[in-house]
């Protein structure tokens, strides 16, 4: 494929030449709407033709922006934009007779609206903003019937599901293909994202070393900040100060005056902790998943922990806690119990066990005495007791321990 004004990825001139015609069209009047663009009765008859065309689909029209925005980009430094837009058909549901590639798209306040998903990576320069072109156009779409299954069905049925067959995977699969084919060139990417971009599987997959990603954030995630403390990132970007500030307009919109805003810029470098899942959520997450009642007939220590399998933060009342079995040949070999919080592990050990005293009576009348503290995200080995370096994290986390360790210990015990 060349640079030359006409591709031949029509196989015909006319259709070529045709094609810059209407692409000339709609950059002049910077707009959407073929009757809006072309006034004139023949060029709107004469768009709508091009467009009916067999040989014009939007394989070919997707191919030929690419074309264009790969050899606009080599050697730069570019923003690759993604959002999603929503395509909605409903005014011309009585004139439309091929419903391929549409599908139900949501709920107006009579009825269900249908129409199709159109997912761009709209390309611009990194330091003027003169865009380059489109590297990618995903378009997809629903089933046109309604999904008989509730909330929880829906969620047992995404557990199971891949992240390449979820939605969420346009947040993914087309950046990694932009960035491998069409924006291979560029001297640096990076790719913008909303909020629904964030997701484990965009920073886990897209960025390399000339790939970054910039995401709004949706999730407060857990993080190591730059100074090695574990918090959460809405309370780290709170208590940072500001690294500079911009001005933008703010057009009138109604309900709104058109005025100014001040945005605040903060950066900084954080690792992400990954979410945890116990052994004790097994049971209250498929509980969840499959829309049954928990036993009531005893104590529930787990959580519903289906968002760490999402990447997701799980929320916890209490930190987990274990307790390890006890025999008469392997009790005086390892710890009796351990709780996470945060990132840390506290491991605790019972005062040893009298000659004259059984193993379940030992266990029920002691607390632990000796305590290690291990930073799970730097030392996974559990190689380094920072438990003198931590004083205060060894107060707070074994206050709780303790508690949590008598009343397991009482209902399970005594």
């Amino acid at each position: 494929m060349t640079d030359s004004p006409l591709s031949t990825l029509y196989s015909d001139v006319r259709l070529e030449r045709k094609r810059e015609e209407i692409g000339n069209g709609f950059t002049g009047s910077q707009n959407c709407s073929i009757h809006s663009t072309f006034t004139d009765y023949n060029e709107q008859k004469g768009v709508y033709r091009f467009f009916s065309n067999p040989k014009v689909t939007e394989t070919i029209l997707i191919k030929e922006l690419q074309r264009k925005c790969s050899s606009a980009v080599e050697g730069k430094r570019v923003l690759a934009i993604l959002d999603t837009s929503t395509i909605t058909l409903d005014t011309y549901l009585g004139r439309i007779t091929d419903f391929e590639g549409l599908g139900l798209i949501g709920k107006n306040q009579h009825s269900s609206s249908f129409g199709l998903f159109l997912h761009p990576i709209y390309v611009i320069d990194e330091a003027d903003s003169t865009p380059y072109g489109l590297a990618e156009v995903l378009l997809h779409n629903r089933s046109m019937e309604q999904n008989p299954l509730n909330v929880k069905e829906k969620r047992s049925l995404k557990a199971k599901m891949p992240i390449e067959r979820k939605e969420s995977f346009r947040w993914v699969g087309p950046s990694i293909k932009a960035r491998d084919t069409v924006l291979s060139k560029a001297e640096n990417l990076t790719f913008v994202m909303d909020r629904e971009a964030d997701i484990w599987e965009v920073y886990e997959r897209i960025p390399n070393r000339k790939t970054d990603v910039v995401v709004r954030s949706s999730q407060n995630r857990r993080i190591i900040n730059s100074l090695g403390n574990q918090t959460k990132l809405h309370t780290e970007i709170g208590n940072q100060k500001s690294n500079g500030t911009y001005e933008i307009e703010l057009p009138r919109k109604l309900g709104r005056k058109r005025g100014k805003a001040i945005v605040d810029i903060k950066m900084n470098l954080c690792e992400i902790v990954p979410s945890q899942f116990n052994g004790t959520d097994i049971l209250p997450t498929l509980c969840e998943l499959v829309d049954a009642t928990l036993p009531g007939d005893r104590a529930i220590d787990g959580v519903d922990a289906f968002n760490a399998f999402l990447g997701k933060e799980v929320e916890r009342e209490q930190s987990a806690i274990w307790f390890y079995p006890n025999h008469e040949d392997t009790y005086f070999r390892m710890p009796q119990m351990a709780m996470r919080k945060d990132g840390y592990a506290l491991v605790g050990w019972l005062p040893e066990k009298p000659d004259s005293m059984n193993l379940r009576n030992w266990m029920a009348s002691y607390d632990p005495v000796k305590l290690e503290l291990y930073d799970m995200v730097h030392d996974p080995m559990q190689m380094d007791d920072i438990s003198k370096q931590e004083p205060e994290k060894v107060r707070s986390m074994e206050e709780e321990m303790v508690g949590l360790w008598r009343e397991m210990r009482d209902e399970g015990l005594k």
